[in-house]
């Protein structure tokens, strides 16, 4: 069986498995063991949503990749007491696309500190729908992880 690795680096974000099927997730793969166009699927047992680890097409924001960053920097709030201890980095957060477009399950997958992860976080969740991940034309659930950098001012 040909196993897809799923990662897709573009601009910035990085649409990847990577350690997801943690926790609540398992992950299973495919019964036919000579068929390609099998997907790798993850089952999520928090849903009654299959997570798909390889699409067609990935999500996307309705507005495109510059309204996303600008929607980001628009309500990103750089907490007052990281700025005066001169903390800054790069947060990276995982989440998942639903097919209905909703953003859920979202995770620090590499942390800096509390207070930058915790803005990440919210600022991530408070994101309007995305339009969902396509495979062989239907709307899926996928994982979708993208870093957010907090830079300090000297």
């Amino acid at each position: 069986m040909k196993i897809l690795k799923p990662i897709l680096i573009c601009a910035g974000f990085v649409f990847a498995l990577n350690g997801y099927a943690q926790g609540h997730l398992e992950v299973v793969l495919p019964e036919s063991e000579t068929s390609e166009e099998n997907a790798m699927i993850v089952n999520d047992a928090d849903s009654n949503d299959d997570v798909f680890i390889s699409v067609d097409r990935a999500p996307r924001y309705p507005l495109g990749e510059e309204q996303l960053w600008k929607f980001i920097s628009d309500h990103l709030q750089y907490p007052e007491e990281a700025i005066g201890r001169g903390i800054s980095g790069q947060v990276g957060v995982k989440f998942i696309v639903r097919k209905s477009g909703q953003i859920t399950d979202v995770q620090v997958s590499r942390s800096v500190h509390p207070l930058l992860d915790e803005e990440a976080v919210r600022v991530i969740k408070s994101m309007p729908k995305w339009i969902p991940a396509d495979f062989r034309g239907q709307a899926v659930s996928t994982p979708y992880e993208l870093f957010i950098y907090f830079k300090g001012v000297k």
